[in-house]
Formats: structure tokens, C-alpha cells, sequence
């Protein structure tokens, strides 16, 4: 998964590339399968449902540590 409606796959045994939306929709896909229980399934379905069509959009990439997550290190008597 690259971003929102955006992906790459290869499929079948001879790699066929597929990209886009579909590619988007078939990383949903397989992740939605290999959750184990239906629950877990309802949850992440109604999670990214919520991610997808919810207004805020940020990315979920940190490039530096900020400030405040930096640990404090410790003094010295």
C-alpha cells in the first residue's frame, strides 16, 4: 500500500503487475482475510472505513523525533 487509493500487487503465479485502486482493494482484501475472528474483521472494516471517508487526513509518517518524545536523559551529581 502506497496511500489512499493507491497500491501495488502482483498477482498470480506469473506476477501479474496491478496498481491503483484495485491493487488498493486487494490489499484491504487480503489483510480482511488473514484477521482471524469475525470480530476482528467488523473492527478493522469499520476502522477503515472510518479512516477512508473520515475528514482528517494525516500522515502517518514521522521523518524526526520531536521535542517531546525525546527520552530525558539523566543527570549527573
Amino acid at each position: 500500500m502506497i496511500g489512499r487509493n493507491a497500491a501495488v500487487a502482483e498477482i498470480g503465479s506469473n506476477h501479474h503487475p496491478m496498481t491503483g485502486a484495485f491493487a488498493f482493494a486487494a490489499w484491504l482484501g487480503v489483510h480482511a482475510v488473514l484477521l482471524t475472528t469475525v470480530r476482528a474483521k467488523m473492527e478493522a472494516f469499520f476502522e477503515w472505513a472510518w479512516d477512508y471517508f473520515g475528514s482528517v487526513h494525516v500522515s502517518p509518517v514521522l521523518d524526526r523525533p520531536s521535542v517531546d518524545w525525546a527520552p530525558e536523559k539523566p543527570s549527573t551529581p
